[in-house]
């Protein structure tokens, strides 16, 4: 019974021990505080009070467990609003252009002075084995390929096709019907086709320049290229300057975003079609037939005309600039 009794007694003498001790950690924090002048002797003494009083630990305790849930809470509540995917990409894609426009315009300063770089017209018989030369302002400009995340109005006009490649070669298929096969009256009747099928070209391009990327890279790294060669890089430049003259049509730059072109595009042309215009088809007379064909050939040589307008001015630019 007695080695029971001293058992309690020796486990109620150290729990004293264990208040105290903890009870003396916090006042001598306080303290510190009082000697660093961070506190006033009032505030330590009303502080002292409140650390010595019975059941101040516990308070503690309980008052850290109901302040836990509440951080927790806030934690979660508090979340990052993060900016879509494709916005970032938008961003990403402005800037490249931004670059990429910057050294097509250096390289054609650079090629102002340039005489070697110039399309013969008359042709000779050694201007017909290669009547094209390859300027590198004209292979900046045909651009970076990336992989495309096509839009919704495209997959759907596309039914099938799960692949990049698949879609890419179908807006092939797209342009030669549009452009080639579709015949004048269809287009009277749809006029947003013609439109219609600029969209379909953007993406037609973007697999002719997935086919060249070697031959771009090998001439940027101002590596020999053979004849073969420079007629596929001569193609797709001409391809290229078809495609800005369309977007320029439309009020579009080379350096605007694909995205925002064929959907511009499409939008417009779905307005454009929205209703079905009646067309009937009329006859000619043949006096009408023959101003018809005056007409033509008048174009013809007026186009002629101005084209030789322009190299004669190329030409006295060219001397104006050697004399001075």
């Amino acid at each position: 019974m007695k080695t029971i009794y001293y058992f309690f007694f020796i486990i109620f003498i150290f729990l004293i021990e264990a208040h105290s001790t903890e009870n003396n950690k916090d006042l001598l924090e306080l303290k510190k505080l009082l000697d660093a002048g961070l506190i006033t002797s009032e505030e330590y003494e009303a502080a002292k009070k409140v650390v010595t009083k019975k059941g101040y630990k516990e308070k503690v305790s309980e008052s850290k467990k109901e302040i836990k849930p509440v951080i927790e809470e806030t934690v979660k509540t508090e979340t990052v609003k993060k900016k879509p995917t494709n916005e970032i990409d938008k961003k990403a894609r402005k800037e490249r252009n931004e670059l990429w426009k910057k050294e097509v315009l250096a390289a054609i300063e650079n090629e102002k002075n340039d005489s070697y770089c110039k399309i013969v017209t008359k042709k000779t018989k050694e201007d017909r084995k290669l009547n094209f030369c390859l300027k590198k302002s004209d292979v900046l400009k045909l651009g970076y390929y990336e992989k495309l995340k096509f839009p919704k109005f495209i997959l759907d006009k596309v039914g099938g096709c799960k692949t990049n490649i698949c879609v890419r070669k179908r807006a092939g298929q797209n342009v030669y019907k549009l452009f080639v096969q579709r015949t004048e009256k269809y287009h009277e009747q749809y006029p947003g086709g013609m439109i219609k099928g600029m969209a379909w070209f953007e993406i037609f391009y973007i697999d002719s320049l997935k086919k060249r990327q070697k031959l771009i890279k090998k001439y940027l790294d101002n590596e020999e290229l053979n004849k073969s060669e420079k007629k596929k890089l001569s193609s797709i430049i001409k391809t290229n300057q078809g495609r800005i003259k369309m977007r320029e049509a439309l009020g579009f730059t080379l350096y605007d975003d694909f995205y925002d072109v064929i959907e511009s595009e499409w939008l417009l042309a779905e307005f454009l079609n929205k209703d079905k215009l009646k067309v009937t088809k009329v006859k000619l007379s043949p006096q009408m037939l023959k101003r018809k064909e005056l007409i033509d050939r008048y174009k013809s040589v007026l186009k002629k005309y101005k084209a030789k307008l322009e190299e004669e001015k190329e030409k006295q630019n060219s001397k104006n600039e050697k004399k001075s």
